[in-house]
């Protein structure tokens, strides 16, 4: 949503610096050489606006139309973000101390692919769980299975001295060569 949000400030900050200087060119147009428009016909706009009141249809619907747009730029804005840092305890209440969350990836990551037989592993932080996806060495179902505890144990074992502030659910999910998964 990041790169969303600085695309769409990105496209207002050009328009409203392509209608600065489109205003400064007809303002110094008409003021110093009295000539009439030059990239706007600005005279058409203000006839228009001129023969139609605040009551008129397309005026209202213009307006609702901005209210609606308006609006739904609020509720993107608003909407909540995906945690980028992952809260530790800290030792004293002054004091706050976080990693990111791909450094808590990788730190669990690590760990993950030192239990022997796990050949890769991915690792997703989110702010309610960690996911790990394993691949293993085994070549059936019921011999990945036997990996979820090892792996289990190996990630709650390097998230122990870390203290994260919140508990988050531990998933792991084992393939064995043939990319079957085990829960």
């Amino acid at each position: 949503m990041r790169i969303f949000n600085r695309l769409l400030a990105f496209v207002f900050a050009l328009a409203i610096a392509a209608a600065a200087v489109i205003t400064v060119i007809e303002v110094i147009a008409q003021r110093a050489f009295s000539r009439g428009p030059v990239v706007i016909d600005w005279r058409a706009m203000l006839r228009w606006g001129q023969r139609n009141t605040w009551q008129a249809f397309s005026v209202e619907l213009a307006c609702g139309a901005m209210a609606v747009i308006g609006l739904i730029l609020l509720m993107l804005q608003l909407k909540r973000r995906r945690p980028n840092k992952v809260s530790l305890r800290a030792a004293d209440a002054n004091n706050s101390v976080a990693l990111t969350r791909k450094g808590t990836a990788a730190t669990v990551r690590s760990a993950v692919l030192d239990v022997e037989g796990i050949s890769a592993a991915t690792v997703k932080v989110s702010h309610r769980r960690i996911a790990v996806k394993a691949r293993s060495a085994a070549t059936t179902d019921s011999e990945a299975k036997t990996y979820c505890e090892p792996v289990h144990e190996a990630v709650r074992d390097q998230l122990a001295p870390l203290q994260l502030q919140h508990d988050r659910r531990v998933v792991v999910k084992i393939r064995n060569r043939n990319r079957e998964e085990a829960d």
